[in-house]
């Protein structure tokens, strides 16, 4: 029942990835949504993004392992979160649709006026973004291998599959 249930929701995501794709006709579609979404849902899609294999795979595991002193990491991700809903995405916002920008490497370049700016952001960027990536493909791993009770390099491969399609 639990594996249906995965597979539903797999094909779902594909579904919603398919689809999602004929809408975008450009670049300000794919990466800010054609500055259509309101502020409820860019909320929603940040917390889900903190919501990630560490945050909820391998942050409470640790926290079991070490003790609650990981609680920190929630209350910090909750904290900037806030303020930077509270304080800073209404002036990006302004700001990136009097100057069409759509990435924060434009931010850094266009409020910079420098290219090496906009390339130190770039390839930070990049690294979190593969530490993060890294992170949440184990996790979706442990979790098929653990949930599923399928092997780790199958539940790794399906979900890269799928999210890559999504």
């Amino acid at each position: 029942m639990v594996i249906a249930i995965v597979i539903l929701y797999m094909l779902i995501c594909v579904g919603i990835g398919v689809w999602a794709s004929r809408k975008q006709t450009n670049m300000t579609d794919f990466f800010v949504a054609g500055r259509k979404l309101g502020p409820m849902v860019v909320g929603l899609a940040v917390s889900s993004t903190i919501m990630s294999g560490f945050g909820w795979v391998g942050g409470f595991g640790t926290m079991y392992k070490t003790g609650l002193h990981l609680w920190t990491i929630t209350i910090s991700a909750t904290a900037g979160t806030l303020f930077a809903y509270l304080y800073l995405a209404r002036p990006i916002r302004v700001y990136s649709e009097k100057f069409n920008m759509i990435t924060t490497t434009d931010f850094y370049n266009l409020r910079y006026k420098s290219k090496t700016a906009s390339l130190t952001a770039t390839i930070g960027i990049m690294c979190g973004m593969v530490g993060y990536l890294m992170t949440n493909m184990q996790a979706l791993g442990k979790v098929g291998e653990a949930l599923l009770g399928i092997n780790y390099n199958l539940s790794l491969t399906v979900g890269a599959i799928v999210l890559a399609v999504y």
